[in-house]
């Protein structure tokens, strides 16, 4: 009895396991399929940021101006 109930849990594993990984595998594909390219990334991932961060470059060009 415990040995089947045994080898039954390892196979629910198993397929919780391999199930996980296509999920895993289809997410990357997706993702990477709508992931932006190329000048994209610059338009919509660096100008933000520089943005975002350009008083932290401001302050730290004034700090480190009359060194």
């Amino acid at each position: 009895m415990s040995g089947s109930c045994a080898k039954k849990e390892l196979t629910t594993i198993f397929l919780f396991f391999i199930a996980t990984r296509i999920i895993f595998a289809l997410m990357l594909n997706i993702g990477y399929y709508y992931l932006p390219k190329g000048y994209d990334v610059y338009d919509n991932v660096h100008k933000p940021l520089d943005i975002i961060f350009q008083f932290n470059d401001i302050s730290n060009f004034y700090s480190t101006k009359w060194i």
